[in-house]
């Protein structure tokens, strides 16, 4: 398959997605004369990452791998970690990407113990009924490099269980559903045969039965599959506050903006669609026990009865999208040209006559928002499965949704005709179309729109509005830039009724500027403003200053928004000398900003103490310790060991303080040394910007390298400068300050699903750390 465009950044999809052209350097390295390869999966982050799963297909041992493709200017980072995997791993270092052998997976560790002593995770991984059993085979089912693995474990008794190996996020996912599950008073259920921390894995026994295929004349078996849904959905009557509830918007912003990098012409109308979906979006409906991710292949018929598998996405939620997602899929199908489309027609209507029949006309409505919102969210689901002809399949998925929204391809208008198919009644012939702007807004712009706390933002969002409320109410502009107009605006950071970050790109007489805008949901932040306007103009922290370390120009705020204005800056956040390994070469401008603007002078009127400090990675860490049990005793010896160093700090030395400052906070560019955000700027101990910096550091090297002191030259050196000019702050309150703000990354790894799989060793470094810095009697 190919790339709409070449990514000239991830010179290894050239190769990657041409399976010959992988399996040629496969031969090889594996010592097979013969050998073809299928692409099952791709993970493809345009211009930064690629993962893509093969399924190799051999004749002495069919099995799987995995490569892994980077940035040409990261590669050299993520070679050092995968090259220590040895024989397991294969480095073409021409194209920048590595081949990873089955089992060796590096965030599925699970598997290669699993698979290298199967008998063993018998007696370890599984439930006592199976202690006395004795291994027969492993049959790989499914395999998703970095996230999953499915596999039939069979007992010479002839008995079978299911085990799943899971990433950290989806090992925490599925452990939750299996809580709800318990709950379930449903027949024929996949019952828990077992789990494994230390692998990451959940068991169940082996439910005997063939995949429903549709496709082979099963329709009869509709009203079953149906039928058992209905069962389903009513088989819990009540729910613990801790459950998994189901959030029906989740991946439809995204879909939008992976389609403008994969298939751009594809993007505005993805992008229509996207709007409308969100804005026709049905009051939550969270009274049932729902699947989560129900469709053809994962229902099983035996002895003329259906059963349902693969419960890991179960939650609370609306009964109506079990139905949508099992009828989204047989469409699918239909697009890539597995099953005719009079099929998927005919499932869709025997849907919609039992939603009728069994729960009412008014439920039809929520079934055909999330048919259309599941439809929607596999639109790149053809690329992900390295279809030949993922383009095709892609444009006729949209334009089907597009007639079901009744959005006009071209124009994004709405359409009087009559659908000529029953099947497609459009959405908005259901219920009343939400008002809508005739210029075409950004997903995340339209998802700004939609949050309730920053509704107030519409106007703002719109550039032509924009540029007349600038002109009418904010004269700062003007005054900065002369005559402009406003031509894009770009919703840059959003958190969900906090805070948004929006960025307007201005023409003028003397070129292109732009200026961003900063809201927050509660109140125009103006005390933020304040700060970094007297920083500014009366602090040596202006663009003037000799020493080129410098905070962003204010220009002015806006009432009705809740936003103030600073100018951006053209330079590039400190996150960039770490991809490129070339921290060293910033060291002093970084040690430099922090003795500035602890000497500056500035008072602001808040303070953060260090009992403020303590408190905070309390409520963290508790957080995490309830709901990670394997480390709850090493997270509770952390939380009172951070209280015990902490007692040798000197809380009477106060100077201003960033109290966010890391890599992320910092901007460089060949002129200026840029301190950002600035809003959570306080009178407090200056340790704590410096512990603080060093500690995501520590964090970053074992995210990416598996080693905490991998920045240790480069955290000598700005901790040696900044002593230099600050001798009244001591190396032991540096450290401290680091261990209390790696401890809060413990919390920071565990809610953050990409980041799970390192939270232990977070654990373990911080754990480290502390015993360094106890009296040896503590320890």
């Amino acid at each position: 398959m190919q790339l709409y465009h070449p990514d000239s950044e991830l010179p290894a999809t050239r190769v990657l997605f041409d399976s010959a052209a992988t399996a040629a350097r496969l031969k090889p390295w594996m010592n097979l004369d013969d050998l073809k390869l299928e692409i099952v999966n791709i993970r493809y982050k345009p211009g930064t990452s690629c993962v893509v799963s093969y399924k190799i297909d051999s004749p002495d041992d069919p099995s799987y791998c995995h490569a892994k493709a980077f940035r040409k200017d990261e590669w050299a980072m993520r070679k050092e970690k995968l090259g220590r995997a040895g024989a397991n791993v294969l480095i073409d270092d021409e194209f920048s990407f590595a081949l990873l052998r089955f089992p060796f997976d590096q965030e599925l560790a699970g598997i290669e113990s699993i698979v290298s002593d199967p008998q063993t995770f018998i007696s370890k991984g599984l439930f006592s009924r199976f202690k006395t059993e004795e291994f027969s085979s492993l049959q790989t089912l499914a395999y998703k490099p970095n996230r999953r693995w499915t596999a039939r474990l069979a007992f010479q008794s002839g008995k079978s269980c299911v085990v799943k190996v899971h990433d950290a996020s989806t090992f925490h996912r599925a452990r939750k559903s299996a809580e709800i599950l318990k709950r379930c008073t449903l027949e024929g259920l996949p019952k828990r045969a077992g789990r494994s921390n230390r692998c990451q894995s959940l068991a169940y026994d082996w439910i005997q039965g063939s995949q429903l295929d549709l496709a082979c004349d099963q329709t009869d078996k509709l009203e079953q599959v149906f039928d058992y849904l209905d069962r389903l959905h009513q088989s819990v009557k009540s729910f613990k506050r801790t459950t998994v509830v189901q959030q029906s918007a989740d991946g439809i912003n995204a879909i939008a903006n992976y389609l403008a990098h994969i298939y751009p012409p594809m993007h505005s109308l993805a992008n229509r669609i996207g709007q409308n979906i969100l804005a026709q979006m049905p009051t939550a409906s969270r009274t049932a026990l729902v699947h989560g991710d129900f469709h053809e292949q994962q229902v099983l018929v035996a002895n003329g009865a259906v059963h349902a598998c693969d419960f890991d996405s179960c939650c609370v939620g609306d009964p109506m999208s079990d139905f949508g997602n099992f009828v989204s899929h047989v469409r699918a199908r239909a697009y890539a040209n597995a099953v005719p489309i009079e099929l998927a027609n005919q499932v869709d209507d025997f849907a919609m006559r039992h939603i009728r029949d069994k729960h009412g006309s008014d439920a039809l409505d929520r079934y055909h928002w999330h048919l259309t919102a599941a439809l929607y969210r596999l639109a790149t689901h053809s690329f992900r499965n390295g279809s030949e002809d993922w383009m095709q399949q892609t444009e006729r998925l949209l334009k089907d949704v597009a007639n079901r929204l009744d959005v006009d391809r071209d124009t994004g208008s709405t359409r009087s005709v009559q659908a000529e198919d029953t099947r497609t009644t459009s959405l908005a012939e259901r219920k009343p179309r939400a008002a809508k702007s005739d210029s075409i807004l950004s997903l995340a712009s339209v998802a700004v729109k939609n949050d309730p706390k920053l509704e107030f933002l519409a106007e703002a969002l719109d550039a032509e509005s924009a540029e007349h409320v600038f002109l009418q109410s904010v004269p700062e502009i003007e005054a900065q830039f002369g005559a402009y107009t406003v031509r894009d605006v770009v919703v840059r950071r959003h958190k969900q009724g906090r805070r948004c970050l929006i960025e307007y790109k201005l023409t003028t007489d003397t070129g292109e500027h732009s200026i961003l805008g900063k809201v927050s949901a509660k109140r125009l932040d103006i005390k933020t403003f304040e700060a970094q306007t007297a920083l500014h103009q009366q602090h040596g922290f202006g663009y003037d200053c000799s020493d080129e370390i410098c905070v962003p120009q204010t220009i002015g705020d806006y009432k009705p928004w809740k936003m103030w204005f600073q100018r951006k800056e053209a330079a590039d956040l400190g996150i960039q000398p770490l991809k490129e390994k070339t921290l060293g070469r910033v060291t002093g401008n970084i040690a430099d900003t922090l003795v500035k603007l602890h000497k500056s002078g500035y008072e602001p009127a808040r303070s953060h103490l260090l009992s403020n400090e303590l408190k905070i990675l309390e409520n963290r860490l508790s957080q995490v310790e309830a709901e990670f049990p394997l480390e709850s005793e090493r997270i509770a010896g952390i939380m009172s060991h951070c209280a015990a160093i902490a007692d040798t700090i000197d809380e009477n030395r106060l100077v201003t303080i960033h109290r966010d400052f890391y890599h992320d906070q910092i901007m460089f560019s060949d002129k200026r040394t840029v301190l950002v955000d600035l809003d959570l700027l306080a009178l407090g101990h200056p340790a704590i910007d410096v512990g603080n910096f060093l500690a995501h550091l520590s964090e970053y090297g074992i995210r990416y390298f598996d080693n905490p002191d991998y920045w240790h030259e480069e955290e000598d050196a700005i901790v040696d400068r900044y002593l230099s000019a600050m001798p009244s702050v001591s190396r032991t309150e540096i450290e401290i300050f680091k261990v209390i703000s790696l401890a809060r990354h413990i919390h920071t790894s565990w809610t953050r699903k990409e980041r799970r799989r390192i939270t232990s060793k977070v654990i373990a470094e911080t754990t480290k750390l502390i015993n360094g810095l106890l009296p040896v009697s503590s320890t």
